[in-house]
C-alpha cells in the first residue's frame, strides 16, 4: 500500500510538472501560430517552471521519481534556451530571430521591452543575418551605393522611430501598443490580430523596416502545418496515382480539405461531380480528357 501511494504521488507530481510543457507545445501545434510569441512563451515556461519547482518543494510534494523528472526538465529547458549549441542540441528554444520576431509586433514589444531592450543586438544580428542584403528590404540602387553597414544604420534609426511611436507609427498606438499591459500569450494566439496588415498601414515611415515585419508576420515557429500538408498529400499523391501534376496535387488537396470541413466526410463518389468540376474547370492537368472524349478526372482522382 505504502509503494502503491508513493507511485501515486509521483505521477500526480510528474504530470504537475510536465502540464506547462505541454501547455507550451500546444501553442505551436495549431494552424494559428505566430513567431513573435516563441520569445514571451518560453520566457513564461521558464518562469513557470521555477515557480513550480518552488512551490512543489515547499509543499514536500516532490517524491524520488519526480524529483529526477523535475531536475532533468529544468537541465533540458535551460540549455535549449540559453545554450551552448552541441550534438544534443542543433537547434536553441530562442535564436536571434525570435527577439526580432517579438520586437516587430507591436503587441509583444511593450511587454517584454526589459528582454528586447537586454538583448537588443540580438535583433539586429538577426537583421544583418537574414535581410541586409535582402532585396524584397532595399532596392537595386541600396544594395549597389551601400555598404552593409550603412543599410545596417538604417535600420536602426527606423527601429528607434518605431519604438519611440514616431512619424506615421503614432497612428498605430491606438491601434495595438498598450505600454505596460500584460501579455496573454493564448489570447494574442488566437485572435484576430493582423500584424501583416499592422506594418502595412502604419509602416511608411521606416520602409525598409516596415519590409521585415511584414515577412517575419508571415513565418511560423513550427513545421506543423508542413507536417499536416504532407499527411494530407500522402493518400492523394500515391505511387498509383504519381502522374498528378503539382498544380492538380493542389486542388484535390483543397477540395478534399473543404468538403471535409464543411461535411465532415472523405473524399468519396458522392463528391464525384464536385470534384470534375473543381479539376476540370481549373485546367491543372493536360490529361484532364481522354480520346473518345469523356472526362477521365474520376479515375485519377477517386
Amino acid at each position: 500500500m505504502a509503494e502503491s501511494t508513493a507511485d501515486a504521488r509521483d505521477w500526480t507530481a510528474a504530470c504537475r510538472i510536465l502540464d506547462p510543457v505541454c501547455t507550451y507545445v500546444r501553442l505551436f501545434d495549431g494552424e494559428e501560430t505566430r513567431l513573435s510569441l516563441v520569445l514571451p512563451a518560453t520566457r513564461h515556461l521558464e518562469s513557470e517552471m521555477a515557480a513550480l519547482a518552488g512551490a512543489m518543494r515547499s509543499e514536500e510534494v516532490v517524491c524520488t521519481a519526480s524529483t529526477d523528472v523535475l531536475e532533468s526538465l529544468e537541465a533540458v529547458l535551460r540549455k535549449r534556451v540559453h545554450g551552448p549549441k552541441d550534438s544534443s542540441v542543433r537547434v536553441l528554444l530562442l535564436e536571434d530571430i525570435h527577439y526580432l520576431a517579438a520586437a516587430l509586433d507591436p503587441r509583444v514589444f511593450d511587454s517584454q521591452a526589459s528582454d528586447v531592450d537586454e538583448h537588443g543586438e540580438r535583433a539586429f544580428r538577426a537583421m544583418r543575418t537574414f535581410f541586409i542584403r535582402s532585396p524584397a528590404v532595399f532596392n537595386s540602387d541600396e544594395l549597389q551605393t551601400m555598404g552593409d553597414d550603412e543599410r545596417m544604420e538604417r535600420l536602426r534609426v527606423q527601429f528607434s522611430m518605431y519604438a519611440a511611436l514616431s512619424g506615421t507609427f503614432a497612428h498605430g498606438a491606438a491601434a495595438a501598443r498598450k505600454p505596460g499591459a500584460p501579455l496573454d500569450v493564448a489570447q494574442v494566439m488566437n485572435s484576430d490580430w493582423d500584424l501583416w496588415g499592422w506594418w502595412s498601414m502604419y509602416g511608411g515611415s521606416a520602409k525598409a523596416l516596415r519590409e521585415i515585419g511584414k515577412a517575419l508576420a508571415g513565418m511560423v515557429p513550427s513545421s506543423c502545418s508542413v507536417e499536416r500538408s504532407i499527411s494530407l498529400q500522402k493518400p492523394i499523391h500515391s505511387m498509383v496515382r504519381n502522374r498528378l501534376t503539382r498544380e492538380k496535387v493542389a486542388q484535390l488537396m483543397f477540395v478534399h480539405t473543404n468538403i471535409n470541413l464543411l461535411g465532415g466526410g472523405d473524399l468519396d463518389v458522392e463528391h464525384l461531380d464536385f470534384l470534375q468540376s473543381v479539376v476540370v474547370d481549373s485546367g491543372g492537368d493536360e490529361n484532364c480528357e481522354s480520346g473518345d472524349g469523356e472526362s477521365d478526372v474520376g479515375d485519377e482522382t477517386v
